[in-house]
């Protein structure tokens, strides 16, 4: 059964691009624009993995991961964040994601990051 993966990010042209890459690596995704259409991708489908930007409008990547890990349902989800925006290992800790990568990096960094956190 194929891995879903719930990639939300706020530039059209980032989510195809990673989302057809994903797709060719043999993945289900499923796409948000912000963190309140990535929660209501959550009421309906459970992802095995969650890539969010930090910086998105409405609900932004902070909010997102916050509200993720204080619910029981979804605080197990992995996190892996993949923004422009640097953070440090100990503020990625404090926040709750599992793993960061920075943007722009080639699609083959982004895969190995996914498949550290969910096996195939």
């Amino acid at each position: 059964m194929k891995k879903k993966i719930l990639l939300v990010d706020d530039t059209p042209d980032i989510v195809e691009n990673i989302r057809e890459f994903l797709l060719m690596e043999d993945y289900q995704v499923l796409t948000a624009l912000n963190g309140v259409e990535a929660l209501a991708h959550l009421e309906r489908e459970r992802p095995d993995l969650i890539i969010t930007d930090l910086v998105m409008p409405e609900m932004d990547g902070f909010e997102l991961i916050q509200q993720l890990r204080s619910s029981e349902k979804y605080k197990q989800i992995p996190i892996l964040v993949f923004s422009a925006k640097p953070i440090a290992n100990e503020k990625l800790d404090e926040l709750g994601a599992n793993k960061f990568v920075l943007k722009p990096s080639p699609p083959e960094a982004l895969l190995i990051a996914i498949d550290g956190l969910i096996k195939l």
